[in-house]
């Protein structure tokens, strides 16, 4: 099955604090991150951090029906949040005049907008949802039919809260965030 990926925040963050020792301990403080940066860093090989550090930040995709953009917070940084209510101009974007559609993530919350004939698509969060259902959240984007059908999957998160706990115990908003106590 083909993919295609970008570079977000924390892979961003993940490659300073490679680089960083210092910057990697002042992570470790902030509480919406806890230990994780410094997890990643010992559990994935050089191979694994290679591929993510090389992700590019924008990706256009040339599909039958039109072009589309991926990124992960907006096509001009990836620590943009664009929420359904944000106002922004497409204009602000520099994209290309035939894009269709732009698919970003960032702010975790699901998001189909349309803006000045761009169609703005947020899949949600498979791992952490913002919205609070606790659910695993992703979209279909059919190119023909134009239509965006957003899923939302619940999913098994003890284990994955165990984890958490073990690995950032100091740092409960991190599993309360899953629905855990």
């Amino acid at each position: 099955m083909q993919f295609y990926s970008v570079k977000g925040n924390h892979e961003e963050i993940l490659e300073m604090a490679k680089n960083d020792s210092d910057y990697l301990k002042q992570l470790v403080q902030f509480k919406i991150y806890g230990k994780s940066h410094e997890y990643a860093l010992r559990q994935l090989n050089n191979e694994d951090l290679s591929y993510l550090f090389s992700l590019p930040i924008n990706l256009e995709v040339q599909m039958p029906q039109g072009r589309l953009h991926l990124c992960h917070g907006s096509p001009l940084r990836t620590n943009d949040y664009l929420y359904p209510d944000t106002f922004f101009s497409v204009k602000d974007f520099k994209l290309r005049y035939d894009i269709k559609w732009l698919i970003l993530g960032n702010t975790h919350i699901q998001m189909e907008k349309k803006i000045d004939g761009l169609n703005i698509i947020n899949p949600g969060s498979v791992g952490q949802a913002r919205d609070g259902s606790g659910l695993a959240q992703w979209a279909i984007l059919d190119t023909t039919s134009e239509k965006v059908e957003f899923q939302n999957t619940s999913y098994e998160k003890n284990t994955l809260i165990a984890n958490i706990k073990r690995i950032s115990p100091s740092f409960p908003q991190l599993w309360q965030s899953l629905g855990g106590s």
